[in-house]
């Protein structure tokens, strides 16, 4: 996980700041969703942060009961900030499949590359999903595309390893 924790460490500040800064340009379905992310996001902070797995499954459970899905993920960057808190919430739980939709969308639809390298990782050893290099390295491949040098260098590898 590279670099995941000061990317989470912005997300979560920037997702904080929208919370607190809904004002009226926002109508009431989107200022309740802001308030609802924000009670579960004191959850989501003390599962990925102090490694509370009761926490994890309080707030695992308040995404299924408020309805989160990755689908929601490609509402807006405010959607995408809160949809990776929701994915290392997920890591950190041991759910690496609903971890892994999460960074799929975040790959194709945020174009994240951290995300799509991580979804590279899933694939080529099997976490959460069925193991497949060549999914793998497609993966690693769009990683690279969207600037990621690790996901380019691996990506190189597996080219001469000869996974197609």
């Amino acid at each position: 996980m590279r670099q995941v924790t000061n990317k989470f460490v912005l997300a979560f500040m920037i997702f904080a700041t929208m919370v607190l800064n809904a004002d009226e340009k926002f109508t009431e379905q989107e200022r309740k969703e802001r308030y609802q992310m924000g009670q579960v996001g004191k959850f989501i902070k003390d599962c990925v942060f102090e490694k509370d797995s009761n926490a994890c499954q309080i707030a695992i459970a308040q995404f299924a009961e408020l309805g989160y899905s990755p689908d929601k993920c490609n509402k807006g960057e405010f959607w995408a900030d809160f949809c990776f808190m929701i994915a290392a919430t997920y890591g950190q739980a041991g759910n690496y499949f609903m971890k892994h939709k999460y960074n799929e969308v975040l790959c194709h639809i945020r174009q994240i590359p951290d995300q799509c390298s991580e979804a590279g990782f899933n694939y080529f050893g099997g976490k959460g999903v069925r193991q497949d290099y060549g999914l793998a390295k497609q993966y690693h491949g769009k990683a690279c595309d969207l600037g990621d040098q690790v996901s380019c260098d691996i990506y190189r590898k597996m080219n001469e390893a000869g996974v197609r």
